[in-house]
């Protein structure tokens, strides 16, 4: 094998890595945003039965209520913020939907 053969090899193989990488960490993120859009429609009440986090803060807002959770982490706090409207079924934990989530920080294996 000659020493261009060689080096377009090993171009190639640069290339393929880096593709490869790309796609894993695109999967990872892919499988992130699915476990935190899997949140939406639950009660507040659901979400934290479902992942053994509390609400520790909450404040309304013009759609309905924020709810407020500070996850400590060993990497640091995951901070979450659930938005959820009000559904009718109380003034608990289940009487609000979540329409939305945001969250900052190490918050992976949710």
């Amino acid at each position: 094998m000659g020493r261009a053969s060689v080096e377009g090899l090993a171009k190639l193989s640069a290339v393929l890595l880096i593709a490869m990488t790309t796609s894993g960490f695109q999967s990872m993120d892919d499988a992130i945003y699915q476990r935190w859009q899997s949140f939406i429609g639950l009660t507040v009440n659901q979400f934290s039965i479902e992942t053994g986090l509390w609400v520790q803060n909450m404040y309304d807002n013009a759609e309905g209520r924020v709810f407020v959770i500070e996850w400590q982490r060993p990497l640091g706090p995951c901070n979450i913020q659930l938005h959820a409207t009000y559904n009718g079924a109380g003034a608990n934990a289940d009487g609000w939907t979540i329409y939305r989530t945001v969250h900052q920080g190490p918050c992976g294996g949710i």
